[in-house]
């Protein structure tokens, strides 16, 4: 296996577990409603993976917005009792998450400013760390929200969920496969 092949697999892996805590939280299925709870209050339900600026992760990450709300839920059959822990999981740092995705957001801008401007390279270095400090935190907090998820599922969801992922992602990748 080659470098490249490695660094696109542990990608892929990374992304796959903070874009599957987005969507295994959703609050459409959990609340049975079709319009978003964070939607309707303006806040952005992307993983922090899909603020990233490289078009990889980006494209990673895209690919799992396709997958309709609660979709991921229904097909695992879960109990109440597991609905009722996804729902303290998800509500458990919910405004942290928020709080920081805008800290996240308003230093990309201000990245993206100083980057047209004259700035100094150690204030571009600067604030470069910045955002990276934040994605890190925000990629921190997903982590754990998955962890306590994969906690909640039995081991017959856990192989479930991991086949659903995989069909997901061959069906994504068949119009490329002639390439």
């Amino acid at each position: 296996m080659n470098a490249k092949v490695i660094r696109y697999t542990a990608a892929t892996a990374a992304t796959a577990a903070i874009a599957l805590t987005a969507w295994v939280l959703a609050p459409n299925f959990l609340k049975g409603s079709q319009a978003s709870e964070s939607q309707s209050q303006g806040i952005s339900t992307q993983s922090p993976v899909l603020l990233a600026e490289t078009h990889t992760e980006e494209a990673q990450a895209q690919d799992f917005t396709n997958i309709p709300p609660g979709q991921v839920l229904r097909r695992l059959n879960l109990s109440d009792t597991q609905l009722r822990q996804m729902k303290a999981i998800r509500d458990n740092n919910k405004s942290e998450i928020q709080t920081t995705t805008q800290q996240l957001q308003a230093a990309q801008t201000e990245l993206q400013s100083l980057m047209s401007n004259s700035a100094s390279s150690d204030r571009l270095r600067e604030k470069f760390n910045q955002v990276q400090g934040l994605r890190q935190k925000l990629g921190q907090i997903h982590f754990e929200r998955m962890l306590a998820t994969r906690e909640v599922l039995t081991p017959q969801q856990r192989g479930q969920l991991v086949e659903f992922l995989k069909q997901r992602r061959h069906e994504r990748r068949k119009p490329f496969l002639g390439r």
